[in-house]
């Protein structure tokens, strides 16, 4: 591997002049007494900062179980819509301490005779309750393990199903002391997805399901104020995917030539000077397909012959001369996707520099998480490359990602689906995916079209 990086070919005769560049390129120019180009023009400067530290694997253990993070999750919301629900649906707690207090059944008893139960086995039957927990959601249709038994004795499976709704599901609330069952025509069931932490207001029926009056979510969660010094924008780019058979390049050329000012006007160009930045959100390669009449790549177990390699690592090596042409030019930051050569469980991993031995020279570049949480000029943005996004869809009734973005935004956590159907990593003190503050720009990469929208809060 140390060869083969030792010869990687350069490629910098291949690239032009940028006509845009970031100031302390010019200014390293300039002491080395290199004639500048009288039509440069120098990009906009903006503060940087990244608040993704959370998303690194601090240690490679996978031997962890995975009820530990759901109990993070609860543990973390819980006070959170206790509070909601103490605000919507409960009369302020009687003066009187310690009196309506008993322990592993409810912490107070209010004047409306709503009681805030503290444990789902402490719940009381016929009496108005809020409990608190993490919804389990039964689909009949979902698939499960049987199918790779299935297989393995020659048994046709279903066929794979792009959505697993049906009129069968059933919703299970459960906390660190039991589960129960919900039931009632107030609950949004196609809505609903396993891991989200959810207050339902209701009774315990005698049959022991919970018959639910009403339901609510932690909400949007605090937002920084906001206040922008200048105009300066941040670009997003998603499915790059080099590398595809189907895909034109010249398509992907004229954006990375848009974007360092060789195209376009004189207007344009003021316009292009302002992009401070450039995120790059995952699928940006597709490894070589496999034909009949091609070699094998994808069985990696196998010693690949050099035709095979250099096959194989063809997409990579032409990723990695579009990224160095951007990168001579401005910021950019590259974040890993389902289909890049990077780890499956979320959250990924940065790509590894050895993949990228050209573009990772420029100081501008970064390898970043996914997913990615950064702040531009006091502007909080963040989002990831769509896995999430996709997960839940096969889940609920609605295809709508601007919809299932902001339901993710109200549900406080970006991947609730994860880890029981959304692979992730088996963290144990803490939940990453949980949204703590409220971004003021929040993406999500790889969808089938372009739709923005702009959501309010309570408090603006």
């Amino acid at each position: 591997q140390m060869e083969e990086m030792a010869a990687t070919p350069r490629y910098d005769h291949l690239m032009s002049t940028p006509a845009i560049v970031e100031p302390m390129e010019e200014e390293e120019d300039a002491k080395q007494h290199t004639k500048k180009s009288d039509t440069k023009l120098l990009r906009t400067t903006t503060t940087y900062s990244h608040t993704s530290g959370r998303f690194l694997y601090k240690k490679h253990q996978f031997a962890e179980q995975y009820a530990s993070l759901y109990f993070t999750r609860l543990g973390k919301l819980r006070p959170w819509l206790i509070e909601l629900a103490r605000d919507k649906w409960c009369s302020p707690p009687p003066t009187t301490k310690g009196k309506n207090k008993q322990k592993g059944k409810a912490i107070h008893k209010q004047d409306d005779d709503v009681v805030l139960a503290e444990r789902i086995l402490g719940l009381t039957a016929e009496v108005t309750c809020v409990i608190t927990g993490t919804l389990y959601k039964e689909m009949p249709l979902r698939p499960n393990i049987l199918q790779s038994y299935a297989k393995e004795r020659s048994i046709i499976p279903p066929p794979t199903m792009p959505n697993y709704v049906s009129n069968n599901d059933t919703l299970i609330l459960e906390d660190d002391s039991g589960r129960i069952r919900l039931v009632g025509d107030n609950i949004p069931i196609t809505k609903l997805i396993t891991g989200i932490i959810v207050a339902v207001k209701g009774r315990e029926l005698p049959s022991g399901d919970f018959h639910v009056e009403d339901i609510l979510f932690p909400d949007l969660p605090p937002q920084p104020k906001h206040t922008p010094s200048k105009s300066s924008y941040v670009a997003l780019i998603s499915g790059m995917r080099v590398g595809e058979e189907s895909r034109n390049p010249l398509l992907l050329q004229l954006c990375i030539d848009y974007l360092t000012g060789h195209t376009g006007s004189e207007g344009e160009h003021e316009l292009q000077a302002n992009i401070s930045r450039v995120i790059i959100v995952g699928d940006s390669v597709v490894p070589p397909e496999e034909t009949a009449e091609g070699p094998q790549i994808k069985n990696y177990q196998k010693k690949l012959s050099s035709t095979e390699r250099s096959r194989l690592l063809a997409p990579v090596k032409e990723m990695d001369l579009m990224l160095a042409q951007m990168a001579a030019s401005m910021q950019v930051d590259l974040m890993p996707g389902a289909t890049d050569p990077a780890n499956y469980a979320m959250p990924q991993q940065p790509f590894s520099p050895c993949l990228l031995p050209i573009t990772t020279q420029y100081t501008t570049f970064r390898a970043v998480t996914n997913p990615y949480e950064f702040t531009v000029d006091g502007t909080l943005l963040f989002g990831h490359s769509g896995q999430p996004t996709d997960n839940i869809k096969k889940y609920v009734s609605t295809t709508d990602t601007l919809e299932l973005m902001e339901q993710t935004l109200r549900w406080r956590h970006c991947a609730p689906t994860a880890p029981d159907t959304l692979g992730c990593y088996p963290f144990y003190e803490a939940d990453p995916f949980i949204l703590e503050t409220c971004p003021h720009v929040f993406f999500v990469g790889n969808q089938d079209e372009y739709t923005t929208k702009t959501i309010t809060g309570e408090e603006g």
